[in-house]
């Protein structure tokens, strides 16, 4: 698969690591219906790794896929970015795009 992550969002994951936010440099992407919008891909940080999980590792950060999402969220670039309502994941790729407050 071609996922990529930049270094802020590769240094924002392993800080909340650090601080104990989350066990492991894990996060996961998942697509969905966003209505008259069409598809939506989204990151979840907080969702456990199942079983039938596609596992890509990048940049030292496992990226969880859902069987049913791999087609979907191929190309996503995950990027991180401070502003003045804290921080956000944003994700992108040719099927649109979506964000995950934290």
């Amino acid at each position: 698969m071609n996922i990529s992550i930049t270094d802020a969002a590769r240094t924002k994951i392993v800080n909340l690591v650090e601080e104990g936010e989350l066990d492991s440099p894990e996060v996961r992407l998942v697509s969905g219906c966003a209505g008259c919008s069409g598809l939506s891909v989204g990151i979840s940080i907080d969702d456990p790794r199942q079983e039938n999980d596609h596992i890509e590792e990048v940049q030292g950060v496992a990226v969880c896929i859902e069987e049913d999402s791999k087609s979907y969220v191929e190309g996503t670039t995950i990027d991180y970015e401070e502003n003045e309502f804290g921080g956000n994941f944003i994700l992108s790729n040719e099927y649109g795009s979506s964000v995950c407050f934290l």
